[in-house]
């Protein structure tokens, strides 16, 4: 494939930059290290949730917000529970 010059030039996008190393799946869990490339940061984590909460926490401390995630108390996500209950 051939690549032509305007195509070599790096974009500069924004965004977080990590580097994820999967080092085994024991017992179908993904396990392994993020490193936040910005900032040389490493962390291991235990399991693919834990590898999301990483990365959505990375991407807001980069983006200067918090996190915000739905608990089963918000009263939005309460509506449909009342029916199956």
């Amino acid at each position: 494939m051939k690549v032509d010059q305007n195509s070599r030039k790096q974009l500069n996008v924004g965004g977080t930059n990590v580097l994820v190393t999967i080092y085994g799946d024991d017992d179908l869990e993904l396990q392994g290290l993020i490193q936040w490339l910005d900032s040389g940061r490493k962390i291991h984590f235990r399991n693919a949730f834990e590898l999301l909460s990483l990365l959505e926490e990375a991407v807001a401390i980069q983006n200067n917000r918090e996190i915000t995630r739905r608990t089963w108390n918000e009263s939005t996500s309460t509506k449909g529970l009342n029916r199956i209950v």
